[in-house]
């Protein structure tokens, strides 16, 4: 994603490079930019498409118990291919040109 890491980035071509090794070199791959998706992989997501935080510092684990509801605040942007990013839930994330979301958690 947008704020990967060098490191994550690199691993990403190179885990991407033996998928297609291990799978005879039959895969096409196609490399997409956030933000800058092509219609024909929008297209793939007809309901559109939700960028989260996380990755490697996340370690993909579930919240504590007792920490209290995830409030997420997400920008809502494009029309015919929308794109839904997760952004700090602050006032200074808003603007007026823009559709927001905020999931309370609950």
């Amino acid at each position: 994603g947008r704020d990967s890491s060098r490191d994550e980035q690199g691993a990403c071509a190179l885990l991407g490079t033996q998928l297609s090794a291990l799978l005879g070199e039959r895969p096409v791959t196609h490399r997409e930019a956030q933000g800058h998706e092509s219609d024909t992989f929008m297209g793939h997501f007809p309901r559109g498409v939700t960028y989260q935080e996380g990755g490697v510092a996340s370690a993909f684990r579930a919240p504590r118990p007792g920490a209290g509801p995830v409030r997420k605040l997400y920008q809502v942007k494009g029309k015919r291919n929308i794109r839904a990013s997760e952004r700090e839930a602050a006032w200074g994330s808003f603007n007026t040109g823009d559709c927001f979301i905020l999931d309370l958690g609950q």
